[in-house]
């Protein structure tokens, strides 16, 4: 499964178009941007040319789009810099890049947790292809147990922040993605909250 994901992760941009060109429709601008942003915060390369080929739009609107995205991304500490190679790289702290992936996936949050069977829409389909590896079930059963250890029930909202963080950690890490730096490490480490959450982390092994 760690290979799957990898392999998956390193070719998604092709998944992504197989499933925008199987729709057989024009995106407008706010589809276009969204899945230029998907591709550049979870692939962390984009290459112009080959966007433009896939969306079926110029390179010019494309480096527009491309232009909004970044500002975004610089306002959260995040940079797509030039490599000769691969065209458009991400670059930023590993921090950063799971926060921006966080904010993304927080707009899909009812999709990925109540998700029917029914009809999905492309970018919905793009998530799905993305998260496919996770078994969200055992997400949900880990942080039940967390809350049944610690006595305490927490928000819809907040159990989905969680939730998809943990989405985002357990890929990150099968990726080899590891956090270098961690706020008030041991502060954490001294909380009855942190011994909760190492008894209760078999769950996710």
């Amino acid at each position: 499964e760690d290979t799957q994901i990898k392999c998956f992760v390193g070719t998604l941009i092709i998944v992504s178009s197989i499933i925008l060109i199987s729709k057989n429709s024009n995106l407008d601008i706010y589809e276009r941007r969204e899945y230029l942003s998907f591709i550049c915060i979870f692939d962390e390369k984009i290459n112009l040319t080959k966007a433009s080929e896939i969306l079926d739009v110029s390179r010019t609107t494309i480096r527009n789009d491309i232009r909004d995205i970044r500002e975004e991304l610089l306002n959260n500490n995040l940079e797509l810099k030039i490599s000769q190679q691969e065209g458009l790289i991400l670059s930023g702290e590993e921090i950063d890049i799971r926060k921006q992936q966080l904010k993304f996936l927080r707009k899909y949050s009812n999709f990925i947790f109540y998700s029917n069977v029914g009809l999905k829409t492309r970018k919905e389909l793009i998530v799905e292809e993305y998260i496919k590896y996770v078994d969200i079930n055992i997400i949900k059963n880990f942080i039940n147990y967390i809350q049944k250890l610690l006595n305490k029930i927490i928000s819809d909202e907040a159990y989905n922040i969680i939730a998809i963080y943990l989405i985002i950690t357990i890929i990150r890490i099968k990726q080899g993605k590891v956090l270098e730096k961690i706020a008030n490490k041991q502060f954490l480490k001294e909380t009855a909250e942190y011994d909760t959450i190492l008894k209760a982390k078999g769950i996710l092994e």
